[in-house]
């Protein structure tokens, strides 16, 4: 009659426990328990405000994870040369982060215009086209 042996029993049965293991995490996946994106709050996540190809990610303190952006991080655009990047502030306990916008650069800082050219700052966010003596502008 052939021997018991319980250390190669032992491996067995470990050998199989992480066998199983492994192909629970490969079939949880492929079908997560969240998903990013979809505009709910689910477990894993700390925000999620929507559909990230219609740039909701980029006007939120949240990032692309579904985390929430350190202090300090670009949460959207300014519109304008004259105006500093809109930054997320800090988390405060359980509030999240909120985007601050830009706030104007001051007076006579130089611009581009959004349709190309420079000019200088208004000091209220707004850059001036620069007029030249004897240059009609289009």
């Amino acid at each position: 009659m052939p021997q018991f042996n319980s250390q190669l029993f032992v491996l067995v049965v470990l050998l199989a426990t992480i066998t199983s293991l492994l192909a629970q995490s490969f079939s949880a996946s492929s079908n997560p328990r969240f998903t990013c994106g979809n505009g709910v709050v689910e477990v894993g996540e700390q925000c999620d405000p929507g559909i990230k190809s219609q740039g909701a990610f980029i006007h939120t303190c949240c990032n692309g994870l579904c985390q929430y952006k350190h202090k300090g991080r670009q949460c959207g655009y300014r519109g304008s040369t004259c105006l500093t990047l809109p930054r997320c502030d800090s988390t405060r306990g359980s509030v999240a982060p909120q985007c601050i916008p830009g706030h104007p650069k001051r007076k006579g800082n130089g611009c581009l215009l959004l349709g190309g050219g420079t000019g200088f700052c208004d000091g209220f966010g707004v850059c001036i086209a620069v007029q030249r003596p004897g240059v009609n502008p289009l």
